[in-house]
């Protein structure tokens, strides 16, 4: 049998891999048609490398938080939860605010934004949201498969690199501020859109670790990855 990795090896390791695009500081562009919103953040994903050692300013306190989290936070915090109705309604509400509310909320604001509602440049502005979206998904998941890390229901809970984990990072943590991040940036002037979309994101990810399907430091490098996502998916060039 293998030997596992000690914890804080598997922490910096883990953490070495922040943010795909993260940081990217770029001129500012458009969101544009989809296509060119996939575009943008392939760029930046191949740029990566690069970017994170540029903005090492940001990206190595966000490598600490991280590290930090999974070291000497996420047990302990998701082993104080011991209620099963909590954990059943917090993961049915995450889930609907994902599936359900964000959606709504990206139509109004591209409604809004647009002046109307089944005009091009709403759908436009729609189809962008998904893109941004279906990439911060496509993103964690390759993620998901590098760390295995076990979910906090799961025996060895919080273990990486077994092959059975799907915990770190949190998908829903990432598709959720990267949409939030992408309708904020996507017309900076509407205020109203940051004050409503950050808190839905940061809701639904709260109740993934209420819900025991994450844990604290898959939730924060999730969400940090996601807002990179949807901020470079409208800044990026």
């Amino acid at each position: 049998m293998p030997r596992k990795m000690p914890r804080w090896h598997a922490a910096f390791a883990l953490a070495a891999l922040l943010c795909a695009p993260m940081a990217a500081q770029a001129p500012p562009g458009s969101a544009g048609a989809p296509e060119a919103t996939a575009e943008r953040l392939w760029r930046a994903t191949r740029a990566a490398p690069q970017t994170i050692v540029r903005n090492w300013k940001f990206t190595l306190p966000a490598a600490l938080a991280t590290a930090a989290l999974i070291t000497a936070v996420d047990r302990p915090a998701s082993g104080a939860i011991h209620n099963f109705q909590l954990e059943h309604d917090s993961s049915n509400l995450s889930n609907g605010g994902l599936l359900i509310a964000e959606p709504v909320e990206a139509v109004i604001v591209s409604a809004v934004g647009a002046g109307c509602l089944l005009c091009s440049s709403a759908w436009r502005d729609l189809a962008a949201a998904g893109t941004t979206a279906a990439y911060a998904a496509a993103a964690t998941e390759a993620l998901k498969l590098a760390a295995e890390r076990r979910r906090p229901y799961q025996a060895d809970a919080g273990e990486f690199w077994d092959g059975y984990g799907t915990s770190f990072p949190s998908g829903h943590a990432a598709v959720s501020f990267a949409l939030a991040a992408f309708l904020a940036h996507r017309d900076p002037r509407r205020h109203w859109v940051a004050f409503v979309a950050y808190p839905l994101a940061a809701a639904v990810s709260a109740l993934r670790f209420t819900g025991k399907r994450h844990f604290p430091g898959d939730l924060f490098f999730g969400g940090v990855t996601g807002y990179e996502l949807g901020r470079c998916a409208v800044l990026c060039n």
